[in-house]
């Protein structure tokens, strides 16, 4: 749509300023529509549309989690649509992996992070969720056991983990489709497994689709004082507060704050149980 409007609108003035006998009140009138419609389109546009068309709906957008050993913190970095950059202390930090009973729910979710309001002293609560999607609880409790110890314990208290690449691969885009499925799929019946057969074209889509929009995306940069955190000589940085938000956003979230705080209640009174009345047997004869 921009190419064709930009052909027609600088073909009419090219036309009216090289041809004199072309030049009539007709065609700058038309020139100057054509500029004039197209100029309102994209002002528009760029004023009220483009909130809602952001690249990162086309893309596959990384939101990153960072751990800071030495600082004792960890960064999220998220667009500034979506709650931009935030710094937690680890000690506020809690975790998704962390009851058995909870496994047959756990299948195909990812391990959350959750910074709760009464522990940052936020009005809001945080959350982020990491890594693939696991095949049952035990696979996010051993996820959630290896940041813990990699935080209070040390680098020697956990495996050396196996590092992948940031390249947009096919196998990231074509796998991601299917992760926390693969022990569900070994025990689903052979007519479930011939309906997975029939329809394997739609996952071919889907994951040519993941795999451009991986083309597509960039990896963000950390700041620079959360780059340099922990070094000799380098500040530390500061946790995040409700100041670091614009004042309508500071608004928006203490709104809704009463939301995240336990009202003390009473409890109801009980209403007085009616005297059974006790049953006749009746004897039949």
């Amino acid at each position: 749509m921009t190419y064709a409007w930009l052909r027609v609108t600088f073909f009419s003035i090219y036309i009216n300023a090289t041809q004199a006998d072309f030049l009539s009140v007709f065609s700058v009138s038309f020139s100057l529509y054509m500029l004039s419609i197209g100029g309102a389109v994209y002002y528009f546009y760029a004023k009220y549309g483009f909130r809602f068309t952001r690249l990162e709906i086309l893309t596959s957008r990384h939101l990153l989690v960072r751990f800071n050993r030495k600082t004792q913190q960890v960064h999220l970095h998220r667009p500034t649509s979506c709650g931009g950059i935030a710094t937690f202390p680890w000690r506020t930090t809690g975790s998704t992996g962390l009851y058995p009973e909870d496994d047959s729910l756990s299948v195909g979710m990812r391990l959350g992070l959750i910074w709760h309001p009464s522990r940052t002293g936020l009005p809001h609560m945080e959350m982020a969720l990491l890594g693939k999607q696991g095949q049952g609880g035990g696979e996010l409790r051993d996820e959630w056991e290896f940041i813990r110890r990699y935080m209070e314990e040390g680098p020697h208290a956990v495996p050396r983990p196996r590092l992948s690449t940031q390249l947009p691969s096919p196998i990231q885009a074509f796998s991601a489709q299917f992760d926390g499925l693969c022990r569900f799929f070994r025990n689903s019946s052979w007519l479930f497994k011939l309906a997975i057969l029939i329809v394997w074209p739609a996952f071919v889509i889907i994951g040519t689709a993941h795999w451009i929009s991986l083309l597509l995306c960039w990896r963000p940069r950390w700041p620079k004082v959360i780059r340099e955190a922990g070094l000799p000589g380098k500040p530390v940085p500061s946790p995040t507060t409700l100041s670091d938000y614009p004042p309508e956003i500071q608004e928006r979230l203490l709104a809704n704050a009463d939301r995240w705080q336990l009202k003390p209640g009473k409890r109801p009174e009980k209403k007085p149980r009616k005297p059974r009345t006790p049953r006749t047997r009746k004897i039949s004869t």
